[in-house]
């Protein structure tokens, strides 16, 4: 399977989203849907991480970045963290991020999911800051 999705913790309190290889849309539609209704199987923030190291982008991503960002809007949905973005990939990101510029108050980048993974917690130790995401 192209894109898995698992909970990377106990708590359910991140999802971990890995993509491989070559995916599609429909893949990714696949994966969001089923991203939702875990968010929506909680009553707390749910935080993604998000694991482009060996992915290979499909035709047509310029069109995509809106509604492939929809999950991130999700109401449970906390901080995101994109491990592994590189080349089209962080053009995008920078792209989404001159359109919605209060998206890089919650959306990090990390060259590995442990590194995601730290500075969640780094993140969560500011209060302020993780009440303030959208």
């Amino acid at each position: 399977m192209p894109i898995s999705v698992t909970w990377d913790n106990a708590e359910q309190t991140v999802i971990c989203l890995t993509f491989d290889g070559r995916w599609t849309w429909d893949d990714y539609h696949t994966a969001a849907s089923e991203i939702s209704a875990m968010l929506n199987s909680v009553n707390h923030r749910v935080d993604l991480i998000v694991d482009f190291r060996t992915s290979e982008l499909p035709n047509n991503a310029v069109k995509q970045v809106e509604s492939g960002s929809a999950l991130f809007w999700h109401p449970q949905a906390g901080f995101g963290v994109l491990v592994g973005v590189k080349g089209f990939i962080r053009s995008l990101l920078m792209l989404f991020i001159q359109v919605y510029p209060n998206s890089a108050q919650w959306l990090l980048l990390a060259a590995s999911v442990e590194d995601a993974r730290e500075m969640l917690a780094r993140q969560h130790q500011q209060p302020l800051l993780a009440h303030q995401l959208r």
